[in-house]
C-alpha cells in the first residue's frame, strides 16, 4: 500500500471532522429535533471513524445520510458522503469511496464550498491512485492545489504536491517526483512541519535512488534521519535505514549496507516488529551473501525463515526459500544443506519489491523502495492468482517459467520525434524505416501476466517431449547440442513458438503487450531509461558506441551467442522483464502492419487481420544488432517492407530469434 502523508488514514477523517462544524451548529427553525438527532449521529459517526470503528461509522453515517436527505440539507448530506467515502476506502471498497466522494464533490461545487471540495478532491485522487488510475489522480490533485492555493491553505497545497511526487514516482517519472516532492519539502519547511519534512526527505531520497542517485539518496535519508531521531519516531527511522542500506549496497559499499541494516535491527527488535525484523533479516542475509561470509549469511536466513514459520507468513518464506533454490516443505527445518556459493547468485531477488509497477535490484539503475507494501509475491497456484498486484510473481507449474504481471492502465507506445533525430543524426541511418513507430501515443492495456524471461531450450525440449511437436531442427531428435539448458531457444518459426505458449497455458504476446512489459508507462527509450548503455545488454555494437556506466569498462568483444537468459541483470525492465533490450528478439502475435500505431492513437488496439507482406511483428534486439538503435523499446526491428525483407515471415528461423508469452488475467 501506498504511503500517504496526508493519506486515508487521516484525511477523510479530517475533512468529516472539519465539515462536523455544520453537526454541531445552531439548529435551523424547522424540524429542530429531527436536525440536531442527524448531526449527533454525523458527529458519531466521524468519531467512530477516527477511532478505526468503520462498521460503526459507517451505520452511523447511513443514518445521518438518510436524515439529512429527508431535512434538505445539503452541506450535510455532502459531509456525510464523504465520511461513507472515507469509511468505504478503509473496507478497501474503492469504487464505492469514489461513488460517494463524487457525490459529495458535485453537491459541494453546487454551493461554493470551495474547501471541502478541494479535501475532497485530494481524497479522491488518493483513491485513484491506489487503484492504478494515475492519470485521473493527477487530475485530482491539480484540481485540489489549485484551490489550496487560491484559499491560502499552505498545508494542505503541500500534501497535494506530495501526491503527485507519489503518483510520478509510481509511474516511473522520478525527475518530475523529485520536483514535486522539493516543492512539499520547501512548503513543509516554511511551517515548521518537521515530521512532514523528515517523511519527505526520505520521498525525495527514495525518488533519488530509483534514478540511481545512490549519493543522493545516502544525503536526503542522513537529513530525514536525524529529523525522525529529534522526533523519536523510531519505526520511520528503522525505514529509513534499511533505504539508506539498499542504496549502500548499489553503491557496492557492502559493509555499510550491513552497517545501517543492522542498526534498523535493532530498533525492529526493540519494537517488537517481527514482520520487519525478519525482512531486514532478509536483505542482511542477502548483504553477506558470499562464500567468505556463508556461515553469519544462513544464521541470518535461518532467523528470518523462523519468524516467518511463526507469523504463518508462508507466502514469503516460500518465495524467499525460492530464491535459494530450496522447497517451502514442512522437512525443511533448516538452511544447513546450502553450499558457500549457493547463497547470494540466486538470492540478489530478495532485493527485488514492487513500488506500483516496477521491479528490479538496488544494484542497478532503479532501486525498489522497501516501504512498498505489500511486496511482490511469488505465487504457486495452479493458476493464476486473483488481484495481483504490479510485479507479483506466478510460477507457471506446467513449465516452471516465472511469470511477472503487468497490471491494467495506460502507457506511452511508439517513437517521438526527438528520438527519431537522436537515430539518425551522425548515422547513416534514413527516417523513412521508422514511420512505423509513430505517432507516439497512450494507449490502455487489461492486465496480464507475462513470461520474465524468454523461453529456454529446457523448456522447449520438454514441450517437444510432452506434446510430440516437431523440435527444430538443430534440436537432432531429441537432444539439445545448441546452447546450455538455460539459454533462450532459437530457430524456432512463428508457428513453433505459437505451439509452445498454447501447450504452456498462455498465447505470444501483442506487440502493445511486449511494449508494454519492456518499458513501463512513462514512455522511455530502454527499459533502464533514456540513454544508451552498453554495459547493461547483451549487444555487438561497436564500442566507440559504448559509453561505460558507473565506471564500468566496455565490453570490446561481440558476444559469440545467446546468454542464459536473466543473467544480464542490467536488461530488467520496470516491471521485472529481463532481457527485453538484448539477447534474441522475439516473436508477438501481431501481423505487420505499418500503420498500426496510427490505428493505436485512434484507439484500436486489436492486431491487423492480416499482412501486405505476410509478415508477423518481430520485438527487441539481439545479441547480433551492432546499431543502439535496435534496442530502443518501441522498436520494430524490420530492415525495410517488401519481399526482400523476410525477417517476419512466419516460417523464417533465425539463430537470434527466440520468444516469451504471456497468459491473460484471472477476470
Amino acid at each position: 500500500m501506498r504511503e500517504w502523508v496526508l493519506g486515508l488514514r487521516r484525511v477523510p477523517v479530517v475533512l468529516v471532522l472539519s465539515l462536523a462544524a455544520t453537526f454541531s451548529a445552531a439548529p435551523r427553525l424547522a424540524a429542530v429535533t429531527d436536525a440536531a438527532a442527524a448531526r449527533a449521529l454525523g458527529a458519531r459517526g466521524a468519531e467512530l471513524a477516527e477511532r478505526g470503528d468503520f462498521q460503526g461509522a459507517q451505520a452511523a453515517f447511513d443514518e445521518a445520510l438518510s436524515a439529512f436527505r429527508a431535512l434538505g440539507m445539503e452541506e450535510e448530506v455532502a459531509a456525510t458522503l464523504g465520511g461513507l467515502g472515507a469509511v468505504a476506502a478503509q473496507l478497501g471498497h474503492y469504487d464505492k469511496a469514489v461513488s460517494y466522494f463524487q457525490q459529495a464533490l458535485a453537491i459541494f461545487r453546487k454551493v461554493g464550498a470551495e474547501k471541502a471540495a478541494g479535501m475532497v478532491l485530494n481524497v479522491m485522487a488518493e483513491v485513484s491512485a491506489n487503484l492504478g488510475e494515475y492519470d485521473q489522480a493527477v487530475g485530482y490533485y491539480e484540481q485540489a492545489l489549485a484551490i489550496f492555493r487560491k484559499l491560502g491553505m499552505q498545508e494542505e497545497a503541500a500534501g497535494a504536491l506530495g501526491g503527485l511526487g507519489d503518483a510520478a514516482r509510481d509511474t516511473s517519472r522520478y525527475d518530475q517526483a523529485m520536483a514535486y516532492y522539493e516543492q512539499a519539502l520547501a512548503a513543509y519547511r516554511k511551517l515548521g512541519m518537521e515530521e512532514e519534512v523528515g517523511l519527505t526527505l526520505k520521498a525525495i531520497g527514495l525518488a533519488a535512488g530509483l534514478l540511481g542517485q545512490y549519493d543522493n539518496t545516502l544525503d536526503y535519508c542522513e537529513q530525514a534521519l536525524a529529523v525522525f531521531r529529534k522526533l523519536g519516531m523510531e519505526a520511520e527511522s528503522a525505514l529509513t535505514l534499511r533505504v539508506m542500506g539498499l542504496a549502500a549496497d548499489g553503491l557496492a559499499q557492502h559493509d555499510r549496507a550491513t552497517g545501517y541494516d543492522q542498526q534498523a535491527l535493532t530498533i525492529y527488535r526493540k519494537l517488537g516488529m517481527e514482520r520487519e525484523t525478519a525482512d531486514t533479516l532478509r536483505h542482511l542475509g542477502a548483504v553477506t551473501a558470499d562464500p567468505a561470509k556463508y556461515d553469519r549469511s544462513v544464521a541470518y536466513y535461518e532467523e528470518a525463515l523462523a519468524i516467518y514459520r511463526k507469523l504463518g507468513l508462508d507466502k514469503e518464506m516460500e518465495a524467499m526459500l525460492s530464491e535459494m533454490g530450496l522447497t517451502a516443505s514442512p522437512e525443511s527445518k533448516a538452511l544447513k544443506t546450502l553450499k558457500p556459493g549457493d547463497v547470494g547468485s540466486s538470492l540478489a531477488q530478495e532485493q527485488d519489491t514492487t513500488y506500483n509497477g516496477g521491479s528490479a535490484r538496488p544494484s542497478e539503475a532503479v532501486m525498489p523502495s522497501p516501504e512498498s507494501n505489500p511486496k511482490a509475491v511469488v505465487w504457486r497456484t495452479p493458476a493464476p492468482p486473483n488481484g495481483p498486484q504490479a510485479g507479483d510473481v506466478w510460477v507457471n507449474p506446467k513449465d516452471g517459467m516465472e511469470m511477472v504481471y503487468v497490471p491494467e492502465g495506460e502507457f506511452t507506445v511508439g517513437t517521438s520525434d526527438a528520438e527519431i533525430n537522436d537515430r539518425v543524426s551522425g548515422s547513416d541511418a534514413q527516417r523513412e524505416p521508422f514511420g512505423d513507430e509513430q505517432p507516439q501515443c497512450r494507449v490502455r492495456l487489461q492486465g496480464y501476466w507475462i513470461s520474465r524471461t524468454e523461453v529456454t531450450n529446457a523448456q522447449y525440449q520438454g514441450f517437444a517431449r510432452a506434446s510430440g511437436h516437431r523440435p527444430p531442427s538443430w534440436f537432432g531428435g531429441k537432444a539439445m547440442p545448441y546452447g546450455p539448458d538455460h539459454c533462450p531457444v532459437v530457430f524456432v518459426n512463428w508457428e513453433d513458438a505459437r505451439a509452445y505458449c498454447e501447450w504452456a497455458g498462455g498465447r505470444l504476446p501483442t506487440e502493445l503487450e511486449w511494449e508494454k512489459a519492456a518499458r513501463g508507462t512513462d514512455g522511455r527509450v530502454f527499459p533502464w531509461g533514456n540513454e544508451w548503455d552498453g554495459n547493461r545488454c547483451l549487444n555487438s555494437v561497436p564500442p566507440a558506441q559504448r559509453p561505460p556506466a558507473s565506471g564500468q569498462a566496455s565490453r570490446h568483444q561481440a558476444p559469440q551467442g545467446p546468454a542464459e537468459v536473466g543473467t544480464t541483470a542490467g536488461d530488467t525492465s520496470p516491471y521485472g522483464c529481463r532481457d527485453t533490450a538484448g539477447n534474441v528478439c522475439e516473436w508477438c502475435a501481431d501481423w505487420y502492419d505499418d500503420s498500426s500505431y496510427q490505428r493505436y492513437a485512434a484507439g484500436e488496439t486489436t492486431s491487423p487481420e492480416k499482412s501486405v507482406w505476410g509478415l508477423r511483428v518481430i520485438r527487441g534486439g539481439a545479441y547480433t544488432d551492432t546499431y543502439t538503435w535496435r534496442f530502443a523499446c518501441s522498436r520494430r526491428p524490420f530492415d525495410g517492407k517488401g519481399p526482400d525483407d523476410r525477417d517476419g515471415y512466419p516460417e523464417i528461423t533465425f539463430g537470434d530469434l527466440g520468444f516469451r508469452y504471456v497468459r491473460d488475467a484471472a477476470p
